[in-house]
Formats: C-alpha cells, sequence, structure tokens
C-alpha cells in the first residue's frame, strides 16, 4: 500500500513538473482586456470577502453566466495577493494540473487500464488547445468546474465499485446464508457518502459554470460502458437528484442567456454546431492557428460549403456510430464528446457577430476524443494476449513500444505547441495580434488593438487600425474610437463627424454622445457638453465616467454642490472610480466639508496608492485639520513614490 501511494505521489509531482514547464510562461503574463477587468481587477465585488460582495457574487452574473463560487476564487486570490496577475494565473495551472490527474483517475476507474489512463491525463494536460483555460485569468469558471466536474465523476464510480448491483466484489461485503454477498453497515454508510460527494461536486460544478449541466446524461453513459441495463429503473432513480440541480441551473442559465439565445435562430444554431464540433475534432488533432476569436462573415446558409461540410461530416460520424454501435468505448467517448459540448452551442452570437468556437469550450469535452485515441493507441493486441501459458509477455512487445513511443512524441509536440499557444496571452497587444496573424478579417481584433494603441498614446497606429476595422465592418464603436483619436489629436472637427456618424448608425449607444461631450467641454461649450452627457446617462443609467464628466463640468462653472452629487452617482455606478473619488474630495473641500474630503481621499488612496495630487491634497487637509503625523506619514509615502518631489520636501520641511 505504502509503494502504492509512493507511485501515485510521483505520478502527481511529474504532472505539475510537466505543466509546470508547458504552461510557466503564462505566469509572468498580464492581465488582458478581454473580460480580465471585467471580472476580476475592475470588479469592486472580487476585492473583498464580506457579506454583501458575497450576496453580490451569488444575486449577479458575469453578466451573461452564474458564476458565484468562479468569483468567490477570484476573492480568495486577491486577499492572498491583491491584482498581481501572478497569483491568478497560478491558480488556474494549479487547478489545470489537478484536472489532468483526475482526468487519468477517471479513465483507471473505468476501464482498469493504467497505461490508457496515464497517457489520457499527459494529452489532456498539455493539449494546445487547453492552452486558453490555462492561461487566460477570466477562463477560471472553465477549469474550475471542471475540477469539481471530474470529482463528481471519480466519486461516483468509486460508489459504482462498492455498489454491490454493480457485480464488482468489494472488501465490505459480507455473505448472508443464502450464500450471496450483502454489504454490511459499514459499507452502506461508506456507500452513502460516495455518492452524495458525487453529488455534492456536481452542485459546486454548477456554481462555478453551468456548462456541466448534462452530467447526469455522462453518468448513464456511465452506467452503459459498465454493463449495466438502461432499462433498470433503479439505474434512473439514482439520477433523479443530479437532473433535480440540471433544471434548477438550466433554468438560472437560459435568464442569463436570453438575450444572447434570441440572437439566433434553430436552423443558424445547428449549423453553426456543425461546423463548431468538426472544428474541434480537426483541432484535437492538428492544434494550430489557434486563436481567441474565431469570426466567420460568409453566408450562415446550409448551401454554404463552409457549413454544407460540417453537416455532411456529423451525419457520416453519426452512421459510423451507428455501424460500430456495439464498440460501446467508442460510442461512449463520441457520446461524451457531443454531450459536453452541447451547452456551448448558445455562444455563437456576440454584439452581432458570429465566433463558430472558443478553445475553452473544447476543454472536458476533448476528454472523450482523448480516451478513443488513447485507448486505440495503447491496446495490445489479442494475439499476444492468447499466447501458451508458459509464453511470457513482454513489456518490449514491438507493436506496443511503438505506439507508446509514437503518445510519447505527441505528448512533447503538443508540449511545445501549448507553450508557444500560452507566450499569445502575454498581453492584450499579444492576444489580438494572434488573433490578426490567423484572422486577418476580424474587426473586433483590430478595434481592440487600436484601443491598445490609443492607450499608449500612439495615435497614428491607433488610426490605421480603427480604419482597417471600420474597412472590414463599420461598427459605431468603433467610430467613436476613431473619435477619440481625433479629439486626442485636436483634430476637433473629424472627431465630431466620426461621433455623429457612430449615432447614425446606433442611436441608442451612449459612447459617441459621451465622447460628443467631451469635444463640446474641451471647446468650452457648457451647454451642449451637458446635453451630451445626460444623454449618454439616459441611455446608461450606470455610465460613471459621464457622471463623473458631467460633475467635473458643474465644478470648472463653480456650481460644487451638483458636482458632488454627480461624483457621488458616479461612485454608485463604479465603486472603484478613483478619479471621481479625487474630485469629489475637492469639491467637497471647495464648500468647506473638510471631513467628507479627507473621506473622499482616503478612500482614492486606498484604491491607488500610487497617485500623488491625491497625496498631497490628503496630506495638507491632515495638517490643516491639526493631524500632523498622518500629514507626515502621507508627504514621506510621496517621496517614496516620487523622490525628489518639491512640494513633499516642502511640506515636510514646515511641518518639523
Amino acid at each position: 500500500m505504502v509503494r502504492n501511494w509512493n507511485i501515485l505521489f510521483g505520478i502527481a509531482i511529474f504532472f505539475f513538473a510537466l505543466t509546470l514547464a508547458v504552461y510557466g510562461t503564462s505566469l509572468t503574463n498580464d492581465f488582458v482586456r478581454w473580460d480580465d477587468g471585467l471580472l476580476i481587477y475592475e470588479n469592486p465585488a472580487v476585492r473583498e470577502i464580506t457579506s454583501g460582495s458575497l450576496g453580490w457574487i451569488f444575486s449577479h452574473f458575469d453578466p451573461e453566466l452564474y458564476i458565484p463560487l468562479t468569483f468567490f476564487s477570484y476573492q480568495i486570490d486577491y486577499l492572498i495577493a491583491g491584482t498581481s496577475p501572478f497569483m491568478f494565473h497560478l491558480t488556474n495551472l494549479i487547478l489545470h494540473t489537478l484536472n489532468s490527474i483526475l482526468v487519468a483517475g477517471f479513465v483507471w476507474l473505468l476501464l482498469r487500464r493504467k497505461w490508457v489512463a496515464l497517457f489520457c491525463g499527459l494529452l489532456f494536460a498539455i493539449h494546445p488547445l487547453h492552452t486558453e483555460a490555462v492561461a487566460w485569468a477570466s477562463a477560471r469558471k472553465d477549469v474550475l468546474s471542471g475540477f469539481f466536474f471530474l470529482g463528481a465523476l471519480v466519486s461516483y464510480l468509486l460508489w459504482m465499485r462498492r455498489n454491490p448491483e454493480s457485480g464488482i466484489r468489494n472488501p465490505g461485503e459480507a455473505k448472508d446464508n443464502s450464500g450471496f454477498r450483502v454489504p454490511n453497515s459499514g459499507f452502506r454508510k461508506r456507500q452513502t457518502k460516495t455518492c452524495f460527494l458525487s453529488l455534492t461536486f456536481f452542485l459546486l460544478a454548477l456554481l462555478s459554470k453551468v456548462s456541466v449541466i448534462l452530467l447526469p446524461l455522462i453518468l448513464i453513459l456511465i452506467d452503459y460502458l459498465q454493463g449495466k441495463s438502461l432499462r433498470e429503473k433503479g439505474l434512473w432513480i439514482s439520477k433523479i437528484p443530479y437532473v433535480v440541480l440540471s433544471v434548477i441551473f438550466g433554468i438560472i442559465a437560459i435568464v442569463g442567456k436570453k438575450s444572447v439565445i434570441s440572437e439566433t435562430s434553430l436552423v443558424e444554431t445547428f449549423l453553426m454546431a456543425c461546423r463548431s464540433t468538426v472544428f474541434y475534432m480537426q483541432k484535437l488533432f492538428i492544434p494550430t492557428d489557434l486563436s481567441v476569436l474565431y469570426p466567420t462573415s460568409s453566408e450562415l446558409s446550409i448551401t454554404n460549403p463552409e457549413y454544407l461540410i460540417p453537416l455532411l461530416v456529423i451525419i457520416s460520424i453519426v452512421g459510423i456510430l451507428y455501424f460500430f454501435r456495439h464498440q460501446k468505448l467508442l460510442v461512449f467517448g463520441a457520446l461524451f464528446f457531443f454531450m459536453m459540448l452541447l451547452p456551448n452551442f448558445t455562444n455563437f452570437a456576440k454584439d452581432g457577430d458570429f465566433y463558430f468556437a472558443s478553445d475553452r469550450y473544447a476543454y472536458l469535452a476533448s476528454i472523450g476524443i482523448i480516451l478513443i485515441f488513447c485507448n486505440l493507441m495503447i491496446k495490445v493486441p489479442s494475439s499476444k494476449l492468447q499466447a501458451p501459458k508458459n509464453y511470457q509477455l513482454s513489456i518490449f512487445n514491438y507493436q506496443l513500444v511503438a505506439r507508446v513511443a509514437l503518445i510519447s512524441l505527441i505528448v512533447m509536440v503538443f508540449g511545445v505547441m501549448a507553450n508557444t499557444q500560452a507566450k499569445a496571452w502575454k498581453d492584450t497587444e499579444s492576444l489580438f495580434l494572434n488573433v490578426i496573424e490567423n484572422y486577418p478579417n476580424s474587426h473586433r481584433a483590430r478595434n481592440n488593438l487600436g484601443n491598445i494603441y490609443r492607450r499608449r498614446g500612439e495615435l497614428d497606429d491607433a488610426i490605421v487600425e480603427f480604419e482597417k476595422a471600420i474597412a472590414i465592418s463599420p461598427r459605431p464603436r468603433t467610430y467613436s474610437n476613431l473619435g477619440a483619436v481625433y479629439r486626442k489629436k485636436g483634430m476637433m472637427l473629424e472627431a465630431i463627424n466620426q461621433y455623429r456618424t457612430a449615432m447614425e448608425i446606433n442611436p441608442d449607444d451612449p459612447e459617441p454622445h459621451f465622447g460628443l461631450g467631451i469635444v463640446y467641454a474641451e471647446r468650452g461649450d457648457f451647454q451642449n457638453a451637458k446635453s451630451s452627457y445626460e444623454r449618454a446617462i439616459e441611455l446608461d443609467p450606470f455610465y460613471a465616467e459621464a457622471m463623473g464628466n458631467l460633475g467635473a463640468l458643474y465644478a470648472a462653472v463653480g456650481e460644487y454642490k451638483k458636482a458632488i452629487t454627480e461624483y457621488r452617482r458616479a461612485i454608485e455606478a463604479d465603486t472603484l472610480f478613483t478619479e471621481a473619488y479625487f474630485n469629489m474630495g475637492v469639491a467637497l473641500t471647495k464648500v468647506g466639508r473638510v471631513e467628507e474630503a479627507i473621506k473622499a481621499y482616503e478612500a482614492a488612496v486606498k484604491l491607488r496608492s500610487d497617485i500623488v495630487a491625491v497625496r498631497i491634497n490628503l496630506g495638507l487637509l491632515y495638517y490643516n485639520v491639526g493631524r500632523v503625523g498622518d500629514a507626515k506619514d502621507q508627504f514621506e509615502e510621496i517621496l517614496e513614490i516620487d523622490p525628489g518631489n518639491r512640494a513633499a520636501e516642502s511640506a515636510l520641511q514646515q511641518i518639523k
């Protein structure tokens, strides 16, 4: 027993060493502006673990998915390391490694073939198609739900092996007078606990991401593979608790996905599903040209070869499965793959575009194909198994060695490819350059790349990317972004034209109204600026930046009370809006509400400790109200941030 535990421990260490070697570069990656801000570093609920934040994560979507447990895991990461990306990436890597080990354990319990189990776990660990789930902090929901999903499967298999009806002998069984084996009371208790553990894992998986909702059907597949009759009443009754959870979370999922589901018809969804399924199968064997976006610009029609060919492939696969329906493992693996993909077929439409795939959607589904492949590769020829009794089967059987060597080579090659793909997630620029390299006609990638250059002040490069995006697909948000660049360049007329074009395309988009308000404010046109900001807020009641700018507009003309009101509204809409706290502190000081101003500045410092202007104002207020020690601390902190700051040095000299 000790030897077995040592072997298992050694295998676990090997898995961790392997995943660290493959994905270790992702630990130094930045957050990317692709949901990371929305879910993590700009999400107030992640920054604390309180009754309020816990209440928020259990009562809100992300904005489409219900993922409270995923949010809770982010809270723990933030508690440990703040907004450092390292901790969030490390947690993803650990979870993926544990998932790989669980895959090996699941296959071992399912088939009792150790080499098949080991190679399934290894392929799952290093497959390039899984890189997105590991290297993207926002994909935590996939690796976390995967962990609990696999835990539910492993627990269920353990329960089956302890269940006397499964036909498997157990050390906890005893014989009655009739000669039949019956479980003793201690065994029944262990059996009940294991089944309850599986159900608990399923609940936790659903709380992480609802895409594991078809687990009850996977359990039926396991029963089928283990030789149980699907006509047994008890087999279906035992799945009722799982089905109840699936129904509850299915209803929750529909509420969150209602707007997305309505964007596509059933025919469009079916055609996209066929294309998506065939695409994932292809990438599982040839994982090249991977991307965070897989846009489609061609006509979504059955007459289009891009959709007709995948449909014919799916029909052929169904025919093959029917012909080989007695090959239970083949049927199991194929249905496992299709079932785990099915819940993701509501995610094709996004902001008026169609995206036929996302790598992370195949994360758990890939187990089915990997299982079929590894079993075929490691399977020992039956002629060798029927050798004479005095014949000792050598582990160096050339066919088996050749197959093991081939899978080992695949593991190494895939590992190198996954390592390369992880580098595409280094930062936002690398991510979208990778998209453009594979899909140069992705207007969304061009637009996002333009925003990167705009924020960095590389305005000419930003204009080039925005114009390319508009040439591919003229979208109002891209025109607004282009208008912002022209505004920064001082080309106000051009900026106004871009914003007005955006309004013509979509009058209900608040972004161009906000941008136009900035242009009017910079030109000193108070009334038009005010009207533009108010219109943006009317279209989006939670538009914190528009509220903050409206407050600044009032402050500029001396209407500080109105400014304070707008700043408070902005903070209610975005509790991490540092600039709103700072500006409110200035306005409160102007009207003599010093204690409130101090609290506003303190809140700003708590959010962003490196803003010197906030600390200077706070230090001066501390000094004015007699808190000399606190004032001194502030000015000393400023000198640590900005050595040689004259204002801080002068203030410290006066204090001394």
